[in-house]
């Protein structure tokens, strides 16, 4: 479902409405997603760190925070919502 953040849909109905199947099998309980300016705000940073490490293998962006380099030993990642925040532990993640 991060497609839709990634490339700046988080305001079409239409984008949203097909996947709405795997939002049902997620738990949601409607088809809208009460979508808000925080939504628009982390689809527009995402889309800035996409497009940088496109343009030149590095994701990082002036006045954005530093997406870290994964390392085994330190487990850090990019933790994509508002704020922008680097957390280690995603491979120690278990699902409930």
């Amino acid at each position: 479902m991060e497609t839709i953040y990634m490339f700046g849909n988080v305001d079409s109905p239409r984008e949203w409405a097909l996947l709405s199947f795997l939002a049902k099998q997620s738990g949601a309980k409607s088809d809208d997603p009460g979508v808000t300016d925080v939504d628009r705000k982390v689809s527009e940073e995402m889309m800035s760190m996409w497009t940088q490490f496109v343009r030149t293998g590095d994701p990082n962006v002036k006045g954005l925070i530093t997406w870290p380099t994964y390392e085994a030993p330190t487990d850090q990642y990019l933790y994509i919502a508002d704020p922008l925040e680097v957390k280690s532990g995603f491979s120690k993640i278990v699902p409930d």
